[in-house]
């Protein structure tokens, strides 16, 4: 998947930093055939200093429609270290 906006603005690549907060983010699921690409959003309670992996899904027993969904989250050390926060992520 392409990370396409973050709260409706434009995102230039797919390591884009957000500010802590809930955050809107609209992906580009590109797939493996010829099949046109889809868009699919989901919204995230951003932590400050963590990085989120992000993937999509077809909903159970739909294979028209995609699902973004955050696979994890990762503290980044440096981050922490640098600015003295620490990361709040909790895996589910």
């Amino acid at each position: 998947i392409i990370k396409v906006t973050v709260d409706g603005q434009r995102v230039s690549d797919d390591r884009a930093s957000i500010q802590p907060g809930k955050r809107k983010v609209t992906v580009e699921v590109v797939k493996r055939s010829n099949e046109p690409s889809a868009m699919a959003s989901l919204e995230i309670d951003a932590k400050a200093c963590t990085q989120y992996f992000l993937a999509a899904r077809h909903p159970p027993g739909v294979r028209d429609k995609w699902e973004a969904y955050v696979v994890t989250g990762t503290p980044l050390r440096a981050c922490e270290t640098r600015f003295g926060v620490k990361s709040e992520y909790q895996s589910r």
